[in-house]
């Protein structure tokens, strides 16, 4: 019973983070100010893991070691460039952040 509260917290944390960085993306582009990729490929993952662990009977736990991963894989995809992954998650990233900035005019991201 406890781990399972410990999980849902873990969620919840996620969650958080997931809608924190949504806004704050959104109140940067809204006043003409950009953000950085990594920025918003940590938005994304955080997005991605909270929905996948809400919508599947997965446990919950593993968000306690894939939310340190999201952050410091996000910094490292965007400054890093790896040469198959690096493109495909900027696409899914550019995709994700198309519709989180959606109804701000200036959609800038870098």
């Amino acid at each position: 019973m406890i781990w399972r509260v410990i999980g849902w917290v873990a969620w919840a944390v996620a969650a958080y983070l997931a809608i924190t960085f949504a806004i704050g993306c959104r109140s940067y582009a809204a006043t003409g100010r950009g953000f950085q990729w990594a920025t918003a490929i940590q938005t994304f993952f955080w997005w991605l893991i909270s929905a996948v662990f809400l919508v599947t009977d997965l446990s919950k736990l593993h968000i306690m070691w894939l939310l340190p991963l999201a952050f410091f894989s996000g910094q490292f995809l965007a400054l890093s460039r790896v040469p198959l992954l690096s493109p495909m998650v900027f696409l899914a990233t550019r995709v994700f952040m198309a519709l989180i900035l959606l109804g701000i005019r200036s959609r800038r991201v870098i």
